[in-house]
This record gives structure tokens, sequence and C-alpha cells, in this order.
């Protein structure tokens, strides 16, 4: 198997590796390595572009086959981007150039979700076929565990001490232990009618966990919430963030509807409400204004260094808001992708960088930033 220097060095030549390898005799057998994809299928960059007024386009990455994105997520170091699709994972070089990997994945299903371990040693996917697949930082398949069942919104979040796993079902978080390298048997959490999305407090004995239900803290391996977010008026939850200091956590949910100018009550708003929240779920601040067309959230993260929030919708730009206690500031958003909305499907913040990598629904990567 090539090295990843050597991967890296082939990258930036232009050409395209694809790994594999066995699995030991205890271990499912782990997906192939795909053909290599040729620089114009998949991962081309091109040129800065402006991408409205508040920002600019760095670069562009393509998944090698077609269809509707899954998950993405940087190494800890900032030079690989890990993007998953249907039946497929990609490792992208941070300075542009094609997929130094481009493997087969979750045998025909979607690939979800994607997250690197933060000693940067390997990443974890998890797909439709309900397989949660261990890769070497080189991109070769590893180890693999069969789960009881993952829908099309289950994701895979590795905790900030690398000793756990947390991920969703569909309806129900569970933690996983990889301490030992191997995985042992997920743990169960309380169930959710529809999970969106898991968070980790920074010190991993805890995970945030968004929903149908409201936002819960959850202890690890498994217990009754230690706090919850509710609201009567609502029932789904769509995002949720933590800051990686732990200080504080962004939640967002649908708007209610106001008052009518004849008293009755008006038809719901279509914007989502976000705010910022203590880390017990009781204190919070003013809702985040949001950019003209903004509305339901799909995705949210921390900058590493906390200051700043990247929200994505199903409508308007893919904006970015700085945070000070509990206010958000709104500093601009990002209007590059082909479609209002068709970019927040996964966000990624680049280590040591203010970029920001976000996933179109046409299954391309879009590098940014906010210009200052």
């Amino acid at each position: 198997m090539l090295s990843r220097r050597s991967l890296l060095l082939a990258g930036a030549a232009g050409l395209v590796a694809a790994s594999g390898a066995a699995c030991g005799d205890d271990e499912e057998p782990a997906a192939g390595a795909s053909p290599a994809p040729s620089a114009s299928a998949a991962g081309q960059v091109v040129p800065a572009a402006p991408a409205g007024p508040d920002a600019e386009r760095v670069a562009q990455f393509r998944l090698p086959s077609p269809g509707a994105p899954g998950g993405l997520d940087w190494n800890p170091t900032g030079d690989l981007l890990a993007v998953t699709g249907p039946g497929q994972i990609a490792l992208f070089p941070a300075g542009g150039g094609a997929a130094v990997v481009a493997a087969k994945a979750h045998g025909t299903s979607m690939a979800n979700s994607v997250s690197w371990a933060p000693d940067g040693s390997r990443f974890v996917t998890v797909g439709t076929d309900s397989v949660l697949q261990f890769w070497s930082a080189d991109g070769a398949p590893t180890r693999s565990l069969q789960l009881k069942g993952v829908e099309r919104h289950g994701v895979v979040r590795w905790s900030p001490t690398g000793k756990l796993l947390a991920v969703s079902t569909g309806n129900t978080p569970m933690v996983v232990d990889v301490s030992a390298g191997a995985p042992g048997t997920p743990v169960a959490g309380t169930k959710v009618e529809v999970l969106y999305e898991i968070a980790w407090a920074p010190d991993g004995a805890s995970y945030y966990a968004a929903g149908v239900s409201g936002v819960t803290r959850n202890p690890v391996p498994s217990g009754p919430p230690t706090a919850t977010l509710t609201d009567a008026a609502v029932r789904v939850w769509r995002s949720v963030a933590v800051a990686p200091d732990g200080r504080v956590v962004v939640a967002a949910r649908p708007a209610q509807g106001a008052p009518g100018p004849s008293g009755g009550a008006a038809p719901p708003d279509v914007r989502d409400l976000i705010r910022v929240y203590n880390p017990d779920l009781v204190t919070f601040g003013p809702p985040f204004d949001l950019p003209a067309g903004a509305s339901t959230v799909t995705a949210m993260r921390f900058s590493p260094d906390g200051k700043r929030v990247v929200i994505g919708f199903q409508q308007g730009p893919v904006g970015i808001w700085e945070v000070t206690g509990t206010q958000g500031r709104y500093v601009g958003g990002y209007r590059g992708h082909g479609q209002p909305g068709a970019g927040g499907y996964g966000l990624a913040w680049q280590p040591g960088t203010d970029r920001v990598a976000s996933l179109d629904a046409d299954g391309s990567v879009h590098l940014w930033h906010i210009n200052s």
C-alpha cells in the first residue's frame, strides 16, 4: 500500500490512487478499491472565483461517481478532506488537485457520514448498509462493525478524546468504545423519534443529540439525559453544535408563527430560530439575524477556535456568525453553490485556516472563505 506521503505527492502531481486492504479473518469483508478516476471526473480544481459579495471560492472538488453527497470531515492537520457519497469515499488534498484516494464504500449503499480520529491515524464511515467501517489514514478499509440499522440521516462522530464513537441509526444514538483499537459492542442511548445530529462535549463524557423530541445532553456510555431542551410550540430541533471549549451550544428549531394583522395566527415562519445556549441548555441569547432567503437549517459547525459558527440552510446562503457570549453576529455568506440552499448538506472548517468546505447537492465540494 502506498504511504500517506506518497499519496499526497501523487495528488500534487495530478494523479489519483486507489487503495484497498483485506480484513482479518475475524472481520467482515471490507469494500475494495475502485478504479482511479480521471482528474477531469473527480477533484479538478477551479480557479478562485467570486461567490457573492461576502465570500470567495478557493477550490472545488467532485466525487468520482455521480449522486447525492453523504458527509465530509477534515483530518486534524487540515491537509486531507474525506468526502462520502453513494457507495464511495474520496480523500482530497487541501492544496487542490484530484482525489489522492478514491475507493468503493458500503457496497451500493449510501455512505452517510465520515469522521476522523483526533490523532489522524484513521477515520470511520457509516452507511445505509448498517455497517460502521474503519479506514486507515491512507484510505484502506480495515475493521468493520455491523449495526442493527441505519437510515439515510445516520451520522457518526468521533469523540474529542479519541476513545469513543457516537453513531446514530436514525432514531437511536449509540456509543462505541474504540480505545482498544477494535470497536466494542455498541451501547444504545435514549431513543429519539427522528435524530438529526450528534455533537460531543469536549471532555468526551457526554454528547448532545438533536431531533424530534428536542435537544438532550446524554452521558456515556448510556443513561437518562442530564439536560433537555424542548419547546411546547415545536417538535423538531434541526441541529446542534458545541464550541470546542464547551462553553456554549448552538441549537436550531423552526420559528413560531407571529400574530397576524387581524389578531389571528400567521402561518408558521419558514425560517428557523437559532440561539446560543449554555451547556446545561437553560440560559440562552437572542435569536440570530438570518440573511435574506435563509430557511431550514441543515448543518452547523463551530470553527476550531470556537469564535465562529457556520450554518447551512435548505434555502439561502451558507452563513458564518461570530459568537461572543450568548450573542451571534452575522459576518457573511457564501452564494457560490449551483442552486440556493444546495450547499448545506455538510460543512467542515479546515483546521488552521479560515476556510470552510461545504457539500453541494450535486456531489461537489466547495472550499471558500469570507472576505475580510
